[in-house]
């Protein structure tokens, strides 16, 4: 191999590691409900595999040869972690559309990644010896390729393909550069087109085909990829559905659900003549609304645009679009509403259940505040959520309390309807909720319904299901919010009961676990752990730091993902760009420390009091409340932090490792900590810290964290 052509080596590597965790980690948020907690899982045993690959490298004899080898079976592996999540419901026999448990998510999360992330970990350390064990060149290198890999896919994958085509595309990419690198000799070019049959076969027909599988018995109309999920269209007797991201969104059929989302808001109010829906309206809610003739305008915000373009193909929605009265949004609400100088009669909210933080966002009391500021003074706001009619239990209890006390730390009257799903209402002045009332009105509207009837609203309205419900409603006193989004935590805990005991008793620990056991007490144990080594230690380890920056990054890099996702609800089609920020900064840190500055404990300490700066800065930025930042400026500064980040994180790694490789010979032995304490903080971070105790106790931990590193390098 030509010398100049060995920098490719590491380029690819970086290309690689980025470029298949975004496509894998998409595809799994679309078939696992792309959940919050699913997302730390699967990240934290990426990350895993990857250091395990790495310490095992460490005791390989190199050669080229194996570089070339072990970047052909990552490109055919690859496909085969995409086969096992596409195929995933046939193995744990459920349902197209059925919550997976959470020991499914697991065991998927773990081979998956396996497949892919072993053998990328594998292939830095023999990549580091491929440049002569120059380790910080390579962590440059593999940095640089990160960043682009990232970048490539939010501008040429994410808006344009599949996420089956997208790893293909990748994959091609990857055979190319072998050709370049390598020149491999005509045995190895056949099994390279081999490999190229191979792709384009599993892009081009099996995307499809198992898509397909997937969706049986139902049939499979439509199957897109979109930057904000996966949409499925299926048909299954005549019935039009369509699901994103394994999540029912709406169904053409589906009669009751809309007829009481829609109806009794609306006869409850006045005199809407200006309505807002914002979501499931081509299930019924568009149909419903448009029956009243003295609604003028019908505002519909959808925040995937794909929705609107999927349901124009299918007559039985077509009549939406012809109704001037009804006029289409696309975007996420939050945005629409602060955007939007508007005001409505009625605001109805028409979506799932919240199992994660894009939909708890709109629960919290934040969103609230929005709706409240856009409706007019005699204006309602209502939306519907799972219950029951006849018996609540504790966890489904503690929803519904949340769901109520939540609305009553914003709006002066919160009504409620009970049965199978319970409707809350929620306005600036009282409202009378009679079935007399709510009769006459319909009379006199000429509303025809199916289901809303008068033996209808005396069973659903019976004085003994408002006593059940009321009780209910005063079991838990919480307030969800954007900081503190438990609401979705008490969602995912009573739907675990539906999954068997281990899960319910994860869900109960998280719930019932103090801050105290999850904050302080971990820090006092760290506490002592790094006064120990002051005392004992002769010579001071290089590894505690470079542990630090593994466990601080990565957690910080998913809480502030997270936090987009709070504050603007589509990280699923931004999170190249967010990681490409990151990972900008890790190749400029690097680079610049490696080429610029000579490594010193004095450096170290430097590199570590800024890290500690960022932590406490993160803080500042959490404090304030984004409504008094301009929406611009705040974008910018998610990404300047997520920059931040990788500058410093890049600079201690080089500085670090250059200090400890002076003494000891080990390349994979960095690398393989800091992704432990990667894996460490994905795993703590989205599965246990956010969802118990929120953002602002997590950011006060790693500032005290990072202080505690800083006083150890201090007094090397």
């Amino acid at each position: 191999m030509k010398e100049n052509l060995k920098i490719l080596s590491p380029l690819l590597l970086g290309f690689f590691c980025l470029g298949y965790q975004i496509i894998i980690v998409r595809e799994f948020s679309a078939v696992f409900w792309g959940n919050e907690l699913n997302f730390g899982i699967i990240l934290g045993f990426w990350l895993f595999w990857e250091g395990l690959g790495a310490l095992i490298a460490e005791r390989i004899k190199f050669s080229e040869n194996k570089i070339y080898w072990f970047y052909s079976i990552t490109i055919f592996f690859f496909s085969f972690s995409m086969l096992l999540l596409r195929l995933n419901r046939f193995i744990i026999q459920k349902l197209p559309g059925e919550i997976p448990p959470l020991h499914w998510v697991l065991l998927f999360s773990a081979l998956s990644t396996l497949l892919v992330s072993f053998f990328l970990g594998f292939l830095f350390v023999l990549n580091v010896k491929l440049l002569d064990e120059r380790l910080g060149i390579t962590y440059i290198l593999e940095s640089l390729g990160s960043s682009i890999g990232s970048i490539f896919v939010y501008f040429f994958i994410v808006p344009y393909t599949s996420n089956w085509i997208g790893g293909t595309i990748i994959g091609l990419i990857g055979i190319l550069f072998l050709i370049v690198i390598f020149k491999p000799s005509q045995k190895k070019l056949f099994v390279l087109a081999l490999l190229v049959i191979f792709l384009i076969f599993f892009g081009a027909f099996a995307d499809i085909f198992f898509a397909k599988k997937y969706w049986s018995p139902l049939t499979l109309i439509i199957s897109k990829d979109s930057k904000f999920g996966k949409i499925s269209v299926v048909n299954e007797k005549g019935e039009i559905s369509v699901y994103e991201n394994s999540m029912l969104s709406f169904s053409s059929h589906e009669r009751e659900g809309g007829e009481e989302s829609i109806h009794l808001p609306l006869l409850i109010s006045k005199s809407p003549r200006k309505v807002l829906i914002i979501g499931g309206g081509f299930g019924g809610g568009l149909r419903e609304a448009s029956k009243y003739k003295n609604i003028v305008n019908i505002d519909y915000i959808e925040l995937d645009p794909e929705i609107i373009r999927v349901s124009k193909n299918f007559e039985v929605f077509k009549g939406y679009f012809e109704d001037k009265r009804i006029i289409f949004h696309w975007g996420d609400a939050r945005s629409f509403l602060k955007k939007v100088k508007k005001k409505w009669d009625c605001i109805i909210m028409n979506l799932p259940e919240p199992v994660n933080a894009q939909t708890n966002r709109l629960y919290t009391k934040e969103f609230y505040h929005l709706v409240n500021e856009r409706l007019e003074e005699d204006g309602i706001f209502s939306f519907k959520v799972p219950s029951s009619a006849e018996y609540i239990n504790s966890d489904l209890q503690k929803v519904l309390s949340i769901h109520f006390f939540t609305l009553k730390s914003v709006f002066n009257y919160v009504s409620y309807i009970p049965g199978g799903t319970c409707i809350f209402l929620a306005s600036k002045k009282d409202l009378e909720i009679k079935i007399e009332s709510i009769l006459k009105r319909k009379d006199e509207l000429g509303i025809e319904t199916s289901f809303i009837s008068e033996r209808y609203l005396m069973m659903r309205m019976s004085p003994i299901r408002y006593i059940l419900l009321e009780s209910a409603l005063r079991s838990e006193s919480r307030v969800n919010s954007d900081y503190n989004p438990s609401l979705y935590l008490f969602q995912l805990n009573y739907l675990s009961g539906y999954h068997g005991r281990i899960e319910k008793k994860f869900f109960n620990f998280l719930i019932s676990v103090s801050a105290f056991w999850l904050i302080n007490f971990p820090l006092m144990v760290f506490g002592i752990f790094v006064l120990i080594k002051l005392l004992i230690e002769k010579s001071r380890s290089y590894m505690l730091p470079v542990f630090g920056i593994g466990f601080t990054t990565l957690s910080m890099e998913i809480l502030i993902v997270l936090a987009y996702q709070v504050f603007y609800g589509y990280f699923y089609g931004r999170i190249a760009l967010l990681l490409f920020s990151f990972m900008v900064g890790l190749s400029i840190g690097s680079a610049i420390t490696k080429l610029y500055i000579k490594p010193s404990n004095k450096i170290l300490s430097i590199c570590q009091f800024f890290m500690l700066f960022v932590s406490i800065l993160s803080y500042i930025f959490f404090k304030i409340p984004p409504a008094i930042i301009t929406e611009p400026l705040h974008h910018f500064f998610i990404f300047f932090l997520l920059f931040l980040y990788g500058l410093i994180s890049g600079s201690i790694f080089i500085v670090a490792n250059e200090l400890f490789t002076q003494k000891k010979r080990r390349f994979g032995l960095g690398w393989a900590i800091d992704l432990s304490g990667s894996t460490i903080g994905a795993l703590s971070i989205s599965a246990i810290l956010l969802p118990s105790i929120g953002f602002l106790p997590i950011l006060k931990f790693f500032s005290i964290f990072n202080l505690l590193i800083f006083l150890y390098i201090l007094k090397k």
